[in-house]
């Protein structure tokens, strides 16, 4: 099925019921793609757009740090930055073994 959206005429939107479910589990997947789509990887307080939020600059200070996060508080990780996408920010880390991992900036960091 191919469609055309006119975003700014939605009540044009032509479809037949029989399409509905295939529409709505289509819409849902491109919302939870674009969600986590990112926006940018920032590994130093020069690579922080300046709309950024001030917490996300003073975080990047403590890049190459030890941290745990509160979710893990048993495993060691080096932080490495703050990726931004349109649902979050998520910081980066680094374990042991060097395997990268993202972690919501929801949650807290703590620096060794």
């Amino acid at each position: 099925m191919k469609i055309t959206i006119d975003t700014d005429n939605l009540e044009t939107l032509k479809y037949k019921t029989e399409d509905v479910p295939i529409l709505m589990k289509t819409f849902q997947q491109l919302i939870n793609k674009l969600m986590y789509e990112v926006i940018g990887n920032y590994y130093s307080v020069d690579d922080v757009p300046e709309d950024a939020p001030k917490w996300v600059k003073e975080e990047l200070l403590n890049v190459g740090k030890t941290c745990y996060v509160d979710e893990h508080m048993n495993k060691e990780y080096v932080f490495k930055g703050i990726q931004e996408t349109f649902e979050d920010y998520y910081y980066i880390l680094e374990n042991n073994d060097k395997q990268i991992s993202y972690s919501s900036c929801v949650g807290k960091i703590f620096y060794k």
